[in-house]
């Protein structure tokens, strides 16, 4: 999150600041040829069914897609939720997951709006059921309604600490 505060106005998410922010969320975790890079070698997704893109040109492809959806969505909300494609891209060989929580973020960020997480074991469970839903099924409902909830929630608590009445 110290990535989101250093006061740019906006972040522009395109294929080189994917690779700048992998480079930094897995710096440690890969060896250093991987971090920043996109992946060479195929990857599985432990306890789903889904089967992430293999050959590295298909990953480009698939991510240049997003990427120009993304641009096309003018909702931040909506942007934000469809991040989510980030993660069954599965560009890198780890952290594809932070960084489509880092991605939904930036474009919160981006429009002026307050992130928002959870570190309830509920929340956690819903968040994991609506990012398997997503991977298998490709639908966001799930992750929608875990994401809007957060919102509301986060909105809630705002206004209670402040006074201000909804």
């Amino acid at each position: 999150m110290e990535y989101i505060h250093k006061g740019k106005n906006t972040e522009i998410i395109d294929e080189r600041t994917l690779l700048r922010l992998d480079s930094g969320l897995s710096s440690g975790l890969v060896s250093d040829e991987e971090a920043g890079q996109f992946r060479t070698r195929p990857v599985r997704i432990s306890g789903i069914d889904y089967v992430p893109p293999r050959d590295v040109y298909e990953i480009r492809f698939k991510l240049s897609e997003v990427l120009y959806r993304q641009t096309e969505l003018e909702n931040p909300l909506e942007r934000s939720v469809s991040s989510l494609q980030y993660c069954t891209n599965t560009a890198f060989i780890d952290c594809n997951k932070r960084m489509a929580r880092l991605v939904e973020s930036i474009v919160m960020v981006n429009a002026g709006l307050i992130p928002v997480y959870s570190s309830k074991d509920a929340d956690i469970l819903n968040y994991r059921k609506g990012l398997i839903s997503f991977y298998e099924n490709e639908t966001y409902s799930l992750y929608t309604d875990y994401f809007l909830d957060r919102q509301m929630a986060r909105i809630k608590e705002l206004t209670t600490d402040t006074g201000i009445e909804m």
